[in-house]
């Protein structure tokens, strides 16, 4: 026995150094990040269809059948009758290849979209790589990126795979952006364009990623012939897309731009901007519905929001020379601007959705400060304790979020919960009872609901639209 032992510790004692060495080439700490990832995700496998997904999936028909690929091409998305004037074609065409794998089995669809999670939080890894060039703090983002939980309305929820897609292209674009930069041939460029117009066929938040990228360029002062070369071939891949969405929507609908408001959405926007970056820190007090209009802010927050804006760039503005700082900064600010309402471009006033696009800037953030600190060997113990801390404390919060997405009524409860004042939480769930069949509660909160809508837009029968209620409701 001991000479078994013997003949098998230098087979043991090769694959440890294998393995060290896989940690030096970079892709042991990938490894990690990716288990740690699909890890706080996995418990979704279980979960069902939930909101937009029975409209926007289960009940749509066209996405069921190959050949229906070049009319999902050519159309708006349209559900439900509205259309919300958004041209997104490859996220139906990504329904389309799930429905041939997984066909209406939710958790093949939940599958997905963890892959697509850990493909963009692998680009986060690469791109902290590259910035850094040390594995470790490329790891430490990668990781804030792939467990933080304001992701999960992104990655638990099916139909919010927009976000994932859209940002897992921009960060693609990125990485071929700083490939073509460094010296790389032109065939880089070409995977840039390519890339990029995939992202701007996912969502329309992509149209950011030249101008983050020409600030971060403009601040290291880096704007040579290469730079709007690329800066050239992005505008013009905007355009080529805004012509074909123009072409194809049959209205701007859901776009109201008004000159005369933006004045009065300024501080509706600076507001938005801090509770984004609040949420980006600080995840607590997450929410599945917020206010779907701009609310009264005070004077006395504006002033506070103002301070810590111009704190913000005066350390920006410090640490410039830094490439990190100028392109996680760039990347958080610039790619939050769609979501901002100064001109009503998104759907919602405010969404955490829209995190996921903006949340690279932050992580990037995080792995560049652990870069410049992880020198310090008298708080070098702290630093990495207080790093590992953070992580748990990100995986136990999106671990604890994610099960608000298991069914409608988890979701509706919730929103009921965290948005008590809002009429669309609470019809959603008395629909929702209506269809269990508990008729009894349904009627209870009917009439809660008739209470705190003391004088809503119309009338209580302005709701009526949506479905009458049953006999006990009435």
């Amino acid at each position: 026995m001991l000479f078994e032992t013997l003949r098998i510790w230098p087979f043991i004692r090769e694959q440890t150094i294998r393995i060290a060495r896989g940690f030096d080439n970079h892709w042991g700490p990938l490894g990690i990040v990716l288990l740690l990832s699909f890890a706080v995700y996995a418990q979704t496998l279980t979960y069902e269809f939930v909101y937009d997904d029975t409209i926007l999936y289960v009940k749509n028909s066209l996405i069921k059948e190959v050949q229906n690929i070049p009319v999902l091409v050519q159309q708006e998305d349209t559900f439900d009758g509205l259309h919300p004037g958004y041209y997104r074609p490859l996220i139906p065409l990504s329904y389309v290849i799930d429905y041939q794998l997984w066909g209406l089995n939710p958790a093949g669809l939940h599958f997905s979209n963890i892959l697509f999670h850990l493909a963009a939080t692998s680009l986060v890894y690469f791109i902290a790589l590259r910035l850094f060039g040390v594995s470790s703090a490329a790891m430490i983002a990668a990781l804030f990126f792939g467990l933080h939980p304001i992701n999960t309305e992104s990655v638990s929820f099916i139909t919010g795979r927009n976000n994932i897609l859209c940002t897992s292209f921009m960060l693609a674009a990125a990485l071929s952006y700083y490939h073509y930069r460094s010296g790389g041939k032109v065939r880089w460029l070409a995977v840039f364009a390519l890339v990029y117009l995939a992202g701007l066929c996912s969502k329309e938040f992509a149209i950011m990623l030249p101008f983050i990228l020409f600030f971060s360029d403009a601040v290291l002062r880096q704007l040579d012939r290469k730079a709007w070369i690329s800066l050239a071939m992005s505008v013009a891949l905007i355009l080529l897309y805004l012509t074909i969405r123009s072409a194809i929507l049959d209205s701007a609908a859901g776009i109201k731009i008004s000159i005369a408001d933006v004045p009065h959405r300024l501080p509706g926007a600076l507001d938005n901007f801090m509770g984004y970056l609040r949420l980006s820190v600080a995840p607590f007090g997450q929410k599945a519905l917020y206010p779907e209009t701009q609310p009264q802010v005070s004077i006395h927050l504006i002033i506070l929001e103002l301070v810590v804006l111009v704190g913000l760039l005066a350390l920006m503005y410090h640490f410039r020379n830094l490439a990190w700082i100028a392109i996680s900064v760039g990347w958080f600010v610039l790619s939050l601007a769609p979501a901002l309402n100064v001109i009503p471009l998104s759907g919602s006033y405010f969404a955490e959705r829209y995190l996921y696009v903006a949340l690279p800037g932050i992580a990037l953030m995080v792995g560049g400060l652990y870069s410049s600190w992880r020198g310090n060997r008298a708080y070098a113990r702290i630093i990495r304790g207080c790093i590992i801390l953070v992580l748990c404390m990100l995986s136990l919060l999106t671990v604890l979020r994610n099960p608000i997405w298991r069914n409608d009524e988890t979701l509706y409860t919730d929103m009921v919960r965290t948005s008590p004042s809002a009429y669309k939480g609470w019809y959603l769930l008395i629909e929702e009872y209506r269809k269990q069949g508990r008729h009894d509660e349904a009627a209870r909160y009917w009439k809660h609901l008739i209470e705190i809508m003391k004088k809503p837009k119309g009338s209580v029968e302005s709701w009526s639209h949506l479905t009458s209620p049953p006999s006990s409701l009435q």
